[in-house]
């Protein structure tokens, strides 16, 4: 591995003839996109900052430079429990992984290898499908990195810290072709062209992948409030609280009860004559289904 020097303000790496050497997010944002053409920049900007923050929060306690009371952020206290709890034998943290491939190099920064595994430490507040296919494209380049390196990778690990705790999240490694067919395509200045396809024509394409974006979001959002919504109905139920007023949005607390219901299928199995007379016709707007995985 060639002398790599890194710059974080500007997040390039050097190599020892002060060269460019292009990074993994770099290079797998220009190939498959960001995943953030929608978002808001000032979003973009304080997540970016904050995750910043707390890989240093990490990186310095492992150092022995930061105390966990000094910590800003809880995200980071998740991390260092769930570090200490794995009683590893070797790590090695915030380093810069390098490779060359046949189709030029590449650089970028690995958080964490800890006995075999690269870990990788990320600060969204989801987990959407799009994010994971993004950090399994990082983690698989780090991965060629390191087997380039002779090194044994058993496996990846994202571990999203968020605000309730860490999940750890086991990922597969892509494949040396993904990585080289990655690089080819950045060489040559192509894009991954997106895995939809509709025979939609008055909808533009660019609409549809934010519709797809949108529903994905959506569906993790209501995933990640639901451990709240059940803490929300216990304390209402504890405390006798049938209404409760959070702005403009009123929560009513529904005791549990017993209802009764028609079995219309066995109704309809032993008296099918008379199912028949009392069924009536209505109309039903159209509408679409929506499924999301």
């Amino acid at each position: 591995m060639p002398k790599i020097t890194f710059d974080e303000k500007n997040h390039l790496y050097y190599d020892e003839n002060s060269f460019i050497i292009p990074s993994v997010t770099e290079i797998t944002s220009k190939v498959y996109g960001t995943g953030l053409e929608n978002a808001p920049i000032e979003f973009v900007e304080r997540a970016a900052e904050k995750g910043s923050e707390i890989h240093a929060e990490g990186k310095g306690w492992q150092d022995g430079k930061i105390k966990p009371e000094e910590f800003k952020h809880i995200e980071t206290m998740h991390f260092v429990r769930w570090f200490k709890s794995q009683n590893f034998k070797y790590t090695k943290s915030e380093f810069i992984g390098y490779a060359k491939t046949p189709y030029g190099e590449v650089c970028g920064t690995i958080d964490l290898f800890a006995d075999g595994y690269i870990c990788d430490l990320k600060t969204s507040k989801t987990a959407t499908r799009k994010q994971l296919e993004k950090w399994q494209m990082q983690l698989s380049f780090y991965t060629y990195m390191l087997k380039q390196e002779g090194k044994s990778v058993l496996g990846l690990k994202v571990l999203h810290l968020t605000e309730e705790g860490c999940e750890v999240i086991p990922l597969d490694y892509l494949g040396d072709d993904f990585v080289e067919a990655t690089m080819k395509m950045f060489k040559e200045g192509t894009k991954a062209t997106p895995a939809i396809t509709t025979e939609l024509q008055s909808v533009p394409k660019g609409d549809i992948e934010y519709f797809i974006y949108a529903l994905d979001q959506i569906a993790t959002f209501e995933k990640s409030i639901e451990p709240l919504r059940e803490a929300i109905k216990k304390e209402m139920e504890s405390r006798n609280i049938l209404d409760l007023k959070l702005g403009d949005i009123t929560i009513t607390y529904i005791p549990p009860t017993k209802r009764k219901s028609f079995d219309s299928a066995k109704f309809k199995a032993e008296h099918a004559d008379l199912y028949k007379a009392y069924q009536k016709e209505s109309d039903v707007k159209s509408s679409i289904r929506i499924k999301v995985a």
